[in-house]
C-alpha cells in the first residue's frame, strides 16, 4: 500500500450558473477505483494526500463542488497512474554486537 498526494494546479476561477444561496465547497479529490473516500479540499495548497492505496492503476479526479458536495462544473482527470505492490526483502538479523577497545 502507498500514500498517494494528488496535487491540483489552480488557476483563477470559473463562473457556474447555479441557484440562489448556493456556496462554493471547494474541489473533491477522488482516485477513482482505490475504494478510499474522497476528500474536499478547500483552500492552497490545494493538495490531497491518500494513505493506504493499494497496488493497481488509478486516475485521480477533481470536482469543483457545492457547500452539499454537489458538483458545480466538470471533472478534471489525471493521466493514468501506478502504484506498485509492496515488496517482501530479507535483510540481515543482527542478535548483537561486540566492541573490544584495545
Amino acid at each position: 500500500m502507498a500514500i498517494v498526494i494528488v496535487t491540483l494546479d489552480v488557476q483563477g476561477t470559473t463562473s457556474v450558473t447555479a441557484s440562489a444561496g448556493t456556496t462554493v465547497g471547494g474541489l473533491s479529490v477522488e482516485i477513482q477505483g482505490s475504494g478510499i473516500a474522497a476528500q474536499l479540499v478547500t483552500a492552497a495548497p490545494w493538495s490531497a494526500s491518500f494513505s493506504g492505496v493499494p497496488a493497481g492503476t488509478y486516475t485521480a479526479v477533481s470536482t469543483p463542488v457545492d457547500g452539499n458536495g454537489k458538483a458545480l462544473g466538470s471533472p478534471i482527470s489525471s493521466a493514468q497512474f501506478t502504484v506498485q505492490p509492496d515488496v517482501s526483502l530479507d535483510v540481515p538479523n543482527v542478535v548483537s554486537v561486540t566492541v573490544a577497545v584495545q
